[in-house]
């Protein structure tokens, strides 16, 4: 009888251990998965950041073109109207000149 009762504590005992052990090696298991699945996470996370990144650059870049494009129209606006206003004083004086003379006549 003792035999047997060796044998039960023996066998639950062993069934114990290794139950026991299945379960600290599934929770290292998804521990291991688990970070595995953060780093995977993270790495697509920093490929788009860095896409987005490299795209936001692209995007300063051809703003400050656009800017520098609109900066020079307006200058040559700015010197037209002058070119403008000097043409109408020009066209006035000429005209000033052109009906003293027929005042004359």
């Amino acid at each position: 009888m003792n035999q047997y009762i060796i044998e039960i504590i023996t066998l639950f005992f062993g069934g114990f251990s290794m139950w026991l052990w299945q379960k600290l090696k599934t929770k290292r298991e998804r521990k291991r998965d688990d970070l595995q699945l953060v780093n995977e996470s993270i790495t697509t996370l920093m490929g788009g950041i860095n896409s987005l990144t490299e795209k936001y650059a692209g995007l300063i870049i051809k703003y400050a073109e656009e800017q520098e494009k609109s900066l020079a129209y307006l200058q040559e606006n700015i010197n037209l109207k002058g070119e403008i206003y000097l043409l109408r004083k020009e066209v006035e004086r000429l005209t000033l000149m052109v009906e003293s003379k027929i005042n004359k006549v």
